[in-house]
Protein backbone atom coordinates (compact mmCIF):
# COMPACT_ATOMS: atom_id res chain seq x y z
CA UNK A 1 0.00 0.00 0.00
CA UNK A 2 1.69 3.49 -0.83
CA UNK A 3 0.05 6.34 0.85
CA UNK A 4 0.57 10.00 0.17
CA UNK A 5 0.32 12.88 3.18
CA UNK A 6 0.44 16.13 3.14
CA UNK A 7 3.62 16.95 5.44
CA UNK A 8 6.79 14.95 6.42
CA UNK A 9 5.00 14.64 9.99
CA UNK A 10 1.83 13.56 9.29
CA UNK A 11 3.61 10.62 7.47
CA UNK A 12 5.91 10.05 10.42
CA UNK A 13 2.85 10.25 12.84
CA UNK A 14 0.78 7.44 10.97
CA UNK A 15 4.14 5.28 10.31
CA UNK A 16 5.01 5.21 14.14
CA UNK A 17 1.36 4.62 14.87
CA UNK A 18 1.20 1.62 12.45
CA UNK A 19 4.64 0.20 14.15
CA UNK A 20 3.37 0.47 17.66
CA UNK A 21 -0.63 -0.68 16.70
CA UNK A 22 0.20 -3.61 14.76
CA UNK A 23 2.96 -6.13 13.72
CA UNK A 24 0.86 -8.76 12.41
CA UNK A 25 -2.40 -9.08 10.50
CA UNK A 26 -3.61 -12.83 9.41
CA UNK A 27 0.13 -14.25 11.29
CA UNK A 28 1.86 -12.07 7.80
CA UNK A 29 4.46 -9.61 9.48
CA UNK A 30 3.53 -5.87 8.61
CA UNK A 31 6.46 -3.91 7.41
CA UNK A 32 5.67 0.21 7.65
CA UNK A 33 8.65 2.68 6.79
CA UNK A 34 9.14 6.25 4.97
CA UNK A 35 9.68 5.57 1.36
CA UNK A 36 12.85 6.21 0.59
CA UNK A 37 14.01 8.60 -2.39
CA UNK A 38 14.05 7.43 -6.06
CA UNK A 39 17.76 7.29 -5.80
CA UNK A 40 18.21 5.48 -3.16
CA UNK A 41 15.45 2.36 -3.90
CA UNK A 42 17.31 2.65 -6.97
CA UNK A 43 20.83 1.82 -5.47
CA UNK A 44 19.38 -0.84 -3.06
CA UNK A 45 17.73 -2.48 -6.43
CA UNK A 46 20.51 -2.54 -8.36
CA UNK A 47 22.68 -3.96 -5.77
CA UNK A 48 20.13 -6.67 -4.48
CA UNK A 49 19.91 -7.20 -8.12
CA UNK A 50 23.01 -8.37 -8.68
CA UNK A 51 23.59 -10.26 -5.43
CA UNK A 52 20.70 -12.50 -6.56
CA UNK A 53 22.04 -12.35 -10.68
CA UNK A 54 25.32 -13.99 -9.15
CA UNK A 55 23.52 -16.27 -6.56
CA UNK A 56 21.44 -17.23 -10.00
CA UNK A 57 24.96 -18.14 -11.38
CA UNK A 58 26.33 -20.18 -8.93
CA UNK A 59 28.24 -17.70 -7.44
CA UNK A 60 28.43 -18.61 -3.27
CA UNK A 61 25.51 -16.94 -1.29
CA UNK A 62 27.61 -16.52 2.31
CA UNK A 63 30.35 -14.46 0.09
CA UNK A 64 28.41 -12.00 -1.24
CA UNK A 65 27.82 -8.60 1.13
CA UNK A 66 25.01 -6.32 -0.23
CA UNK A 67 25.69 -2.87 1.29
CA UNK A 68 22.84 -0.87 -0.55
CA UNK A 69 23.77 2.22 2.04
CA UNK A 70 27.17 2.41 0.55
CA UNK A 71 25.87 1.18 -3.00
CA UNK A 72 28.47 -1.66 -2.97
CA UNK A 73 28.59 -5.53 -3.66
CA UNK A 74 31.07 -7.30 -2.46
CA UNK A 75 32.43 -11.35 -2.51
CA UNK A 76 34.29 -12.55 0.11
CA UNK A 77 34.93 -8.89 1.41
CA UNK A 78 36.06 -7.68 -2.32
CA UNK A 79 34.51 -5.53 -3.99
CA UNK A 80 32.18 -6.60 -7.07
CA UNK A 81 30.52 -3.47 -8.08
CA UNK A 82 29.22 -0.28 -6.82
CA UNK A 83 26.48 2.01 -7.78
CA UNK A 84 25.53 5.62 -7.18
CA UNK A 85 22.97 7.98 -9.15
CA UNK A 86 24.06 11.13 -10.56
CA UNK A 87 21.31 13.35 -12.17
CA UNK A 88 18.89 10.61 -12.53
CA UNK A 89 21.34 8.25 -13.91
CA UNK A 90 22.80 5.03 -12.94
CA UNK A 91 25.79 4.71 -12.55
CA UNK A 92 27.51 1.42 -12.27
CA UNK A 93 31.25 0.51 -11.74
CA UNK A 94 32.41 -3.20 -11.86
CA UNK A 95 35.50 -4.17 -10.81
CA UNK A 96 37.94 -5.32 -13.46
CA UNK A 97 37.66 -8.99 -12.98
CA UNK A 98 34.17 -8.68 -12.77
CA UNK A 99 33.24 -7.27 -15.60
CA UNK A 100 33.02 -9.96 -17.57
CA UNK A 101 30.33 -11.61 -15.59
CA UNK A 102 27.45 -8.69 -16.18
CA UNK A 103 27.82 -8.44 -19.83
CA UNK A 104 24.67 -10.80 -20.83
CA UNK A 105 21.04 -9.32 -21.45
CA UNK A 106 19.89 -10.26 -18.43
CA UNK A 107 21.70 -7.93 -16.68
CA UNK A 108 21.29 -5.01 -18.84
CA UNK A 109 17.51 -5.43 -19.22
CA UNK A 110 17.82 -5.42 -15.09
CA UNK A 111 19.56 -2.37 -14.63
CA UNK A 112 17.63 -0.78 -18.24
CA UNK A 113 14.53 -1.61 -16.10
CA UNK A 114 15.59 0.60 -13.07
CA UNK A 115 16.83 3.41 -15.22
CA UNK A 116 13.88 3.82 -17.21
CA UNK A 117 12.06 4.34 -13.74
CA UNK A 118 14.56 6.99 -12.81
CA UNK A 119 14.09 8.87 -16.54
CA UNK A 120 10.51 8.82 -15.84
CA UNK A 121 10.78 10.49 -12.67
CA UNK A 122 11.97 13.18 -14.10
CA UNK A 123 10.01 13.55 -17.28
CA UNK A 124 6.68 15.29 -16.58
CA UNK A 125 7.42 15.82 -12.34
CA UNK A 126 7.31 12.84 -10.26
CA UNK A 127 4.08 10.91 -9.89
CA UNK A 128 0.80 10.37 -11.68
CA UNK A 129 -0.25 13.87 -9.69
CA UNK A 130 2.31 15.76 -10.90
CA UNK A 131 3.64 16.84 -7.28
CA UNK A 132 7.04 15.11 -5.92
CA UNK A 133 6.11 12.45 -2.93
CA UNK A 134 8.39 13.53 0.76
CA UNK A 135 11.49 12.45 0.72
Amino acid sequence: VFCKFESEGNRNEVVNWFRKSFTKIDDEQIWSKPDAPLSERSITSIVFAAKSYLEKHGFNNRGLWADPKKGILEYWRKRVLSVRVENDQLQIQCEPNWEKHFKYEEWTNMVGIVQSKLSRSTEKGAGKGGKAALE
